[in-house]
């Protein structure tokens, strides 16, 4: 993944994500991450896309993070993926 510079010191991160199924279950939450190693989230913490969204048809599977402070170099996207199994084991 490469960043993009926007304005002076001012960086943007885009990820976009999709090919997660679960027959069964269904998908019922993801979250992606930013960072500078394999499996790390030093960058961009993990968040959820879609946290503002009330109904899954409306997804669109990108991430994006503005206002970051960047040096370059390679970056390593990160997601994960849980099924409607995980919400009906914590509800």
């Amino acid at each position: 993944m490469w960043f993009q510079q926007i304005a002076s010191y001012t960086f943007v991160i885009a990820a976009n994500f999709d090919g997660f199924r679960d027959d069964e279950s269904g998908i019922y939450l993801y979250l992606w991450a930013v960072g500078d190693s394999l499996c790390s989230h030093n960058i961009v913490n993990f968040s959820d896309p879609h946290k503002y969204l009330h109904n899954s048809k409306h997804w669109t599977h990108n991430g994006y993070e503005k206002n970051l402070h960047l040096t370059v170099g390679y970056m390593n996207f990160v997601t994960s993926t849980f099924s409607h199994v995980l919400r009906q084991v914590y509800e």
